[in-house]
C-alpha cells in the first residue's frame, strides 16, 4: 500500500527551513521501501547555498503485533542510505586541506532496531496508547545533512502516542504524540573539531480526518543554542534551537 507525505521544518533560532517529500510503498504488511527527498536551507546562517539532502529506506517487521501472544510488541528492523550534497569546504588559507571537503563523507547508512506495542482493550485502557522504543547506528552529523564521520554511534529513540476524545463536531479522530532522540558524537571533521548532534524531542497534535489522511503541527526542539553560536565559537554546531513542524502523509 502507498502512502506520500510533505513536511515543512522551519527552526527559526537559526534561520533554518527544512522542505520534504516522502513516499513509501509496504508489501504483505511486513516490508516496507521508501525515498525521501529534503531541500534544507541554513544560508542565512551559514553563507552557502541550500543542501539537498536525499534517503532510501527499507524496514522489514519481523515480528508482527500480537503474533506470540496480547502483548507481543512489533519487532522491526531498518536501513536508510543517506546522501547530502553538502558542500561546505575547508578554508583556502589552511595548509595542504583548503579548498577540500570539511566533513570525512557525503553519503552514510543508518541501521536500527525497534520494538512497538498498542496497550488498549489487551490491557483495559480506555484510549490506546502506542509506545515505540529503539536503536540507531549511524555516521551521520546532523542525521548527515551536513555529512558523516567516521565513527559509529548507537543512540536510542522513543516515541508515545495517545489517542484522544474527539468532539463530535470534529470528524475522524485525533492523538497526540511525543518523541524523543538521543544525542550522537560519530568523531571529527578534517579540521579535528567534534561533530555531535544534539538529543531533540517534538510534541505533536495529529488529526486523522479520514483513515487515509492524517495531519500534524509538532514543537520540535533541538537544544538551548542555535547554529550561531556554534559558528560563532569557531565549531561545528551541535544545537539547531527550536522551531515548528508542519506535515500531512497520505495512504492509497
Amino acid at each position: 500500500m502507498p502512502q506520500v507525505g510533505l513536511w515543512y521544518v522551519n527552526l527559526s533560532d537559526s534561520d533554518l527551513t527544512w522542505t520534504a517529500e516522502s513516499a513509501q510503498m509496504s508489501f504483505f504488511n511486513r516490508f516496507e521501501v521508501g525515498l525521501s527527498h529534503s531541500d534544507v536551507d541554513a544560508s542565512k546562517a551559514t553563507g552557502e547555498g541550500s543542501v539537498n539532502f536525499n534517503t532510501i529506506t527499507a524496514k522489514l517487521q519481523v515480528i508482527q503485533p500480537g503474533q506470540f501472544g496480547a502483548l507481543t510488541p512489533a519487532f522491526a528492523v531498518g536501513y536508510m542510505h543517506k546522501d547530502t550534497d553538502n558542500a561546505t569546504k575547508i578554508p583556502d588559507a589552511v595548509p595542504g586541506l583548503g579548498g577540500s571537503r570539511l566533513y570525512p563523507d557525503d553519503s552514510g547508512d543508518d541501521y536500527y532496531v525497534a520494538l512497538t506495542e498498542t496497550f488498549y482493550d489487551n490491557v483495559g485502557l480506555p484510549l490506546p496508547v502506542t509506545l515505540n522504543v529503539g536503536m540507531r547506528w549511524t555516521k551521520g552529523y546532523l542525521m548527515g545533512v551536513d555529512g558523516f564521520g567516521n565513527d559509529w554511534d548507537n543512540p536510542y529513540f522513543a516515541s508515545l502516542a495517545i489517542g484522544l476524545p474527539t468532539p463530535k463536531f470534529v470528524p475522524g479522530h485525533m492523538a497526540l504524540g511525543a518523541e524523543y532522540a538521543d544525542s550522537s558524537d560519530v568523531g571529527e571533521d578534517r579540521l579535528g573539531r567534534e561533530m555531535k548532534t544534539s538529543r531533540m524531542y517534538d510534541i505533536a497534535l495529529a488529526w486523522l480526518p479520514t483513515p487515509k489522511l492524517t495531519l500534524q503541527a509538532i514543537y520540535l526542539n533541538n537544544g538551548s543554542d542555535n547554529i550561531y553560536d556554534g559558528l560563532e565559537a569557531g565549531q561545528n554546531p551541535i544545537k539547531l534551537g527550536d522551531g515548528f513542524v508542519l506535515s500531512t502523509q497520505y495512504h492509497f
